[in-house]
């Protein structure tokens, strides 16, 4: 009889313990029900299917389990049945749009600038002094010029512009560039004094030079051939 009475207590508290929980469920949802304020069922995330109602697309608010990568709809979300409720869901209001990259800007390649040049003018206007005699040398030895050299060109030549020497004709015959480091005015002239090197060949040389230097502009400047005092090996 005590074992029947015992039985019958339990069954009891069981029951309440029941109805509690479901109180609290349902006081649980009306809280939620608040919560979501007016109906959001017209919202739709297209291409979503709930994994256990197969609604598709989900309507509503869809929810998303990272670590079974599926996607539930509210009712099913809310259902520990129909999911393990030790899971983390993340709730989307609003269907996720994917923002299209912006398109990177097209590269152009770069092209080669054209290389512009402009001739300049220049004059010998002394052969130093030897006065348009050969200056005679040795084979094979360095010896000096000096020739005075006038900016014939309507432009102001800059500081550091080059004489390039050319070789003489008919032999190797070597003359080092020279710098002028000061800048020539119009009609400005300037003594520049070349290092050469005779070649081992006799005979009569004229050499040759010309003036170039770049300006701040990136144009190439350069003079025409200009001859140097001749000399006799």
């Amino acid at each position: 009889m005590k074992k029947q009475m015992d039985k019958q207590e339990q069954q009891m508290e069981d029951r309440k313990q029941l109805i509690k929980e479901r109180l609290e469920f349902n006081e649980a949802k009306r809280e939620l029900e608040e919560l979501k304020g007016p109906s959001h069922d017209h919202i739709e995330h297209p291409g979503s299917t709930c994994i256990a109602c197969k609604m598709s697309p989900i309507k509503g608010y869809k929810f998303d389990c990272s670590k079974c990568k599926v996607s539930f709809c509210e009712a099913c979300a809310m259902n520990e049945e129909k999911h393990d409720p030790e899971h983390v869901l993340t709730m989307y209001k609003r269907p996720f749009v994917e923002k299209p990259k912006p398109k990177a800007a097209a590269v152009k390649p770069k092209e080669k600038a054209k290389e512009q040049t402009k001739q300049l003018a220049v004059k010998v206007i002394s052969d130093g002094n030897y006065k348009g005699h050969a200056m005679i040398v040795g084979q094979n030895k360095f010896f000096t010029q000096t020739i005075t050299i006038q900016n014939t060109s309507d432009f102001e030549w800059p500081a550091r512009s080059i004489v390039i020497a050319n070789t003489y004709e008919g032999s190797l015959f070597k003359m080092k560039d020279k710098v002028i480091l000061k800048r020539l005015s119009v009609g400005e002239s300037t003594r520049v004094t070349l290092r050469i090197k005779a070649p081992e060949q006799e005979g009569l040389y004229t050499g040759m030079f010309k003036i170039i230097f770049n300006d701040s502009d990136g144009v190439k400047h350069f003079s025409a051939n200009q001859n140097c005092p001749k000399v006799k090996i």
